[in-house]
């Protein structure tokens, strides 16, 4: 049951760049409390990528808020290994390859 005070929203996180980006949760004053295996506080996103982080439910006042880096060793490192694996592969490393299990990710590749 919901009450007055609280809503439930269907939370997903998108990159618009087209490059990689490093999302860091905002830890500040009004944050809502998730849990850290529903709701990551550091994402790596690929460009155009997007990540669902499921059913969040907020009470009065409570925010979620990410801040993007482009510039960082997470994601330059990616993106090294994305035009690594196009250059020598012919393959690209897909946006969503840290959002995904290993073998998800070099099976196809193989």
């Amino acid at each position: 049951m919901q009450s007055t005070d609280q809503v439930k929203a269907d939370v997903r996180l998108s990159n618009l760049t087209g490059t990689w980006l490093k999302a860091t949760m905002n830890i500040t004053a009004g944050a809502v409390s998730v849990n850290e295996q529903q709701v990551p506080s550091v994402i790596l996103l690929g460009h155009y990528a997007n990540k669902s982080l499921g059913l969040i439910t907020f009470g009065r006042g409570q925010i979620l808020q990410y801040g993007g880096e482009r510039i960082n060793f997470e994601a330059l490192t990616a993106l090294t290994i994305d035009l690594f694996l196009r250059g020598t592969l012919g393959a690209r490393f897909l946006p969503i390859s840290f959002l995904t299990s290993i073998q998800e990710v070099i099976l196809p590749l193989i």
